[in-house]
């Protein structure tokens, strides 16, 4: 995508001086110091706060809840931001009750529309790679400017924790939804294929007709490369209608790209398989490195700590996931008995219900606010578009109000409009 980048492979570090750079290597295998997992996280938030008395944490559910915990528990003043849609329905609950039950300081960072079309007509300032969902990596970029303006240099957050403790449950009912749809007869998937590939179907749909046709074609592959990435957004057909001309043509096809990132990945169980493949797609290290860009503030998570995953990799799947727990579909069992063991935080923010990071009034901004700045980004798109296509995936659709509501973990289903919308604004840049 960028010519004369040069990415760091794992375990390294660049030191640029005035004068010269240099190749570092640390050591990723530090021994966990103890069995605990509790004691394991302490030392790890320990080490990242050596030196720093007063931290500010980007806190959300009960992962960033917890990191909240450990610094308070080794004497560290904490200040916490949570995203403020302006909407009780979109926002991070039990913030007040962690606030309280800790003595921390807590401060909302504004998230509204005209924050989001300002970033959005210079996106590049803003973000490092194109990509589906920019809201989600928008959000935490504008707490991160938040967190500097409040003159703090370094930022913790609980990011790492679902993908360690096989904590995303829509990843996990992807899986289990791919290793039935395998079992599917082959006549009664390409009939199902067709139907939703009429445009009719299609138009009515939406991201619903794209997401199922994307599975269905998904299942087809042998394993690994079935359960491995996750959904694409516009495959063929969208492409097809949203293009005015013949698909370009590619070394290599969307199956043989799945197949050759999966290769090698046999052994993986699928739920495991499923979590490496939905990591694989960046969009967490993205929100990272351009908050990190944007605002100059350091990010700090003790869950990618070596040492916790040391801990953490090592427990049997069936740990993290006990069979009859009431919270087997959520993952982090062994985590959640740990803290409450520990009486780390009040029960009721570690058994809340999972809130996704990417929640947010997106859909209904693209379809209303920001529609004709939508439209006005996509005039740099390097390619003759489809407008009535374009418009089409703005319009509201029953089935997609109903996937918010009923199946996605959280109420977006326009990520082929981000997706367009930071493609264009990234082809500028080589206008």
């Amino acid at each position: 995508m960028f010519q004369g980048v040069r990415e760091l492979p794992a375990a390294s570090v660049m030191e640029v001086g005035q004068r010269s750079v240099e190749d570092l290597t640390i050591d990723p295998h530090r021994e966990a110091e103890g069995g605990d997992l509790i004691d394991t996280l302490l030392a790890a938030v320990e080490r990242q706060s050596t030196g720093v008395d007063q931290c500010a944490v980007l806190l959300g559910g009960f992962d960033s809840a917890l990191v909240c915990a450990l610094l308070r528990k080794l004497g560290k003043e904490v200040t916490a931001y949570t995203f403020d849609f302006g909407d009780p329905a979109f926002n991070q609950t039990h913030t007040d009750l962690v606030a309280s039950a800790l003595g921390i300081e807590h401060r909302w960072v504004t998230i509204d529309v005209d924050r989001m079309r300002a970033a959005f007509k210079d996106l590049p300032d803003f973000l490092n790679a194109p990509g589906a969902q920019p809201h989600y990596q928008l959000h935490t970029v504008f707490a991160a400017e938040d967190i500097q303006g409040d003159g703090f240099p370094t930022a913790f957050t609980g990011d790492g924790c679902d993908a360690l403790f096989l904590g995303y449950p829509t990843i996990r009912a992807r899986s289990n939804l791919m290793s039935r749809l395998r079992r599917l007869p082959r006549p009664v998937a390409d009939l199902m294929t067709r139907i939703l590939e009429i445009d009719t179907v299609d138009e009515r749909l939406g991201h619903v007709a794209r997401t199922a046709r994307s599975v269905l074609h998904a299942s087809r592959l042998d394993y690994p490369a079935s359960g491995h990435l996750p959904t694409q957004y516009l495959d063929e057909v969208g492409l097809l209608r949203l293009r005015n001309h013949d698909a370009p043509s590619a070394p290599e096809t969307v199956e043989e790209i799945r197949t050759r990132l999966a290769s090698g990945l046999e052994t993986m169980d699928p739920t495991r398989l499923a979590f490496a493949g939905n990591a694989a797609t960046g969009a967490s290290r993205v929100k990272v490195d351009s908050a990190i860009m944007r605002s100059g503030v350091a990010q700090y998570t003790p869950y990618k700590d070596p040492a916790v995953v040391e801990v953490v990799v090592n427990l049997p799947q069936s740990v993290l996931l006990p069979e009859g727990s009431t919270r087997h579909d959520l993952g982090k069992q062994y985590l959640i008995d740990a803290v409450l063991a520990a009486g780390l935080l009040p029960e009721e923010v570690v058994q809340q219900p999972k809130q996704s990071p990417v929640t947010s009034p997106i859909d209904y901004w693209y379809m209303n606010d920001l529609r004709t700045d939508v439209l006005d980004q996509l005039e740099t798109l390097p390619f003759d578009w489809d407008r009535d296509y374009v418009e089409s995936l703005l319009r509201p659709k029953r089935a997609e109000e109903w996937y918010r509501n009923h199946i996605a973990l959280s109420p977006h289903a326009l990520q082929a409009v981000g997706m367009l919308v930071t493609y264009a604004a990234f082809s500028r840049l080589s206008t």
